[in-house]
């Protein structure tokens, strides 16, 4: 999973970009490493783009362990929302299942986006 990711401007959030083939193990990882980073009790916002990605690969089970991590991550910093950006190529629907585990499981407001500034722009408010 080729990925890149930039803290945005005073902190205010992270944007990730995945590409390839996504494996829900390697999302969890990139979580943790998200949650040790030292501006993260800062942060306001994530914004995970899948949208250039060739394939996502994880089970619904993957996706409610994701909101529990938020769920963990909120201890650090409460005040966060997610976006997701999915794959342009097919949607698969994993998004709107993450939204509901996010409702059930998690501690964050999570929402899909077509665009990077409308998910800034939603997230930032």
């Amino acid at each position: 999973m080729p990925h890149t990711f930039h803290i945005e401007a005073n902190d205010s959030g992270v944007v990730t970009t995945l590409t390839g083939i996504v494996q829900g193990t390697e999302i969890h990882d990139l979580n943790e490493t998200f949650m040790a980073h030292p501006s993260f009790v800062r942060w306001r916002y994530q914004i995970w783009d899948f949208s250039e990605a060739e394939r996502l690969e994880a089970s619904v089970d993957q996706l409610r362990d994701f909101a529990i991590q938020d769920t963990m991550a909120s201890r650090i910093n409460p005040r966060q929302k997610i976006a997701i950006i999915p794959r342009r190529a097919s949607q698969s629907g994993l998004d709107r299942v993450f939204h509901i585990m996010e409702g059930v499981w998690g501690a964050y407001e999570s929402k899909t986006f077509t665009q990077i500034d409308a998910a800034r722009e939603w997230a930032s408010r």
